[in-house]
């Protein structure tokens, strides 16, 4: 009990009825939330469908700019940046500034 009087309720990790309890709630929920999406999506437009897709696939992009340390993460974050720009003056500084003036640099970030 906690100094108000309520009951405070805990779990133990380790006793294996709870693990078994919690993998149970666990499939279930994905079972019932799994059903919800499938009803959801047959009852989108096309539009809605296409504008999802386009969101998922921005989200994507941010988490690969953010995790990645490749040329493509890099490209990534400085296509974020270019977007973010007010004007092409600027935009064209900040290629500059990471590409240099490597071609090749250059024609890898056209690529996307």
């Amino acid at each position: 009990r906690s100094a108000d009087g309520t009951i405070i309720e805990t779990i133990d990790p380790n006793d294996p009825s709870v693990g078994k309890m919690l993998q149970d709630e666990l499939r279930k929920s994905e079972h019932t939330d799994t059903q919800r999406q499938e009803e959801q999506l047959r009852s989108m437009t096309v539009q809605e469908k296409m504008l999802l897709l386009l969101k998922l696939l921005r989200d994507r992009v941010k988490v690969e700019a953010v995790i990645g340390n490749d040329v493509h993460a890099r490209n990534l974050r400085l296509l974020a940046y270019c977007l973010k720009a007010g004007r092409d003056e600027e935009r064209q500084t900040l290629i500059k500034d990471v590409m240099g003036n490597s071609l090749d640099a250059l024609d890898i970030f056209s690529d996307l």
